[in-house]
């Protein structure tokens, strides 16, 4: 009898309602907002999205082939409004108060929400049966071009073979932006440095002391750049001390490749110096009475590799971070352009108390830039 009853009881199949159809391509067309800007924040914030800007003044493209929704983002006093349309014609309005200068990140937060939201059917339509056409030309008046009226339809003709249809013009955010073109730049750069002695004479030690070195490069759109550094180095020992100015004019190749660059300069330099002991000064070479004149030239090279940081809101200026590696020859003129020994008087101090100045030498240091592109390519 239960097995006659339950095998007459009606079979009731329960199924689940549709999931929302997901948006795989968004379709932006901002008025008075930074429409790169605004993408740009967008990206970071929907990843798995294919974004395309649309040009002012034309009717919405929309791709086919996809999935889409069409943005309508506008400046109004308090921040911006935004209205998403899909592609059955629901439209949802938000409003999104923002400060001026937080705009286009603010908005981009709002529509990556709201767009998350739709997808998985949080939010009701605000709208229904909604034109992006329609909307696009009530919202910017009568200034938009007019769509192309349909072509007639030729004479029956043999069907050629299909072709590929293009990819619609969209901006996958897994795919990198295009890189910026190449720019003059104008590079003022301070270098905290120490120099290293190499070769002979070796009885002054390695170390050549430490300073500071600040310039000011051109680089031109091919990557070729011209410079001027002023340095000021010194060094001391047991009283002795060694003060090293030198002026020089250098030339050479930025390589830039995304954020990194590969500096390469030829150098040429005059270099007057001053030692004292005791507030007196020291003359160059053995003899005491020899008297010289305080200036050196040098002749080098220098390599820096550097990474480029944006700084934050500041177009077309970067943060640039690397480390020098330069090796010149430095020769004292009176010297016959040798390495030349700052000593002291023997009768005076220990033969052993003497500073080095000049010869082939190293120098090691830390250079902090400011690369800003000028506006005239």
């Amino acid at each position: 009898m239960v097995v006659e009853l339950l095998l007459r009881a009606p079979i009731v199949i329960v199924t689940a309602a549709p999931a929302a159809p997901a948006i795989e391509a968004v379709v932006v067309h901002a008025q008075g907002l930074a429409g790169d800007d605004l993408l740009r924040d967008l990206e970071l914030r929907s990843p798995g999205l294919a974004l395309a800007l649309q040009a002012p003044g034309r009717p919405p493209e929309l791709p086919a082939d996809r999935r889409w929704a069409y943005v309508l983002a506008r400046s109004v006093d308090d921040g911006a409004a935004i209205t998403v349309i899909l592609a059955d014609g629901r439209a949802y309005d938000r409003r999104v108060p923002a400060a001026a200068d937080q705009v286009a990140r603010a908005t981009a937060s709002a529509l990556a929400n709201l767009l998350a939201a739709i997808a998985e059917d949080r939010v009701a339509p605000d709208r229904e049966d909604v034109s992006p056409s329609a909307e696009l030309r009530e919202v910017s008046g009568d200034d938009l071009e007019p769509e192309p009226a349909p072509e007639p339809a030729p004479a029956p003709e043999p069907e050629p073979e299909p072709e590929p249809e293009p990819e619609p013009a969209t901006h996958p955010a897994n795919e990198p932006a295009a890189p910026e073109p190449p720019r003059r730049s104008i590079v003022p750069e301070v270098t905290p440095l120490f120099v290293l002695q190499l070769g002979p004479p070796t009885d002054a030690g390695v170390v050549g002391g430490g300073g500071v070195a600040v310039g000011l490069g051109l680089r031109g759109i091919s990557g070729a750049r011209v410079g001027l550094d002023l340095r000021g180095t010194w060094n001391a020992r047991d009283g002795l001390s060694l003060h090293r100015y030198r002026v020089a004019l250098r030339g050479g190749y930025e390589f830039r490749r995304g954020r990194f660059a590969l500096i390469t300069d030829a150098l040429v330099g005059v270099e007057p110096w001053l030692a004292r002991y005791d507030g007196a000064r020291v003359d160059v070479g053995e003899d005491a009475e020899e008297s010289a004149p305080a200036v050196a030239l040098a002749l080098g090279g220098r390599v820096v590799p550097a990474i480029d940081l944006r700084l934050g809101a500041v177009k077309r200026t970067r943060l640039r971070l690397g480390l020098l590696a330069e090796l010149a020859y430095t020769g004292v003129v009176d010297q016959g352009l040798r390495a030349a020994r700052i000593t002291l008087d023997r009768d005076a101090v220990d033969e052993a108390l003497r500073l080095r100045l000049g010869g082939l030498e190293l120098t090691l240091g830390l250079m902090l830039a400011i690369p800003h592109d000028l506006g005239g390519r």
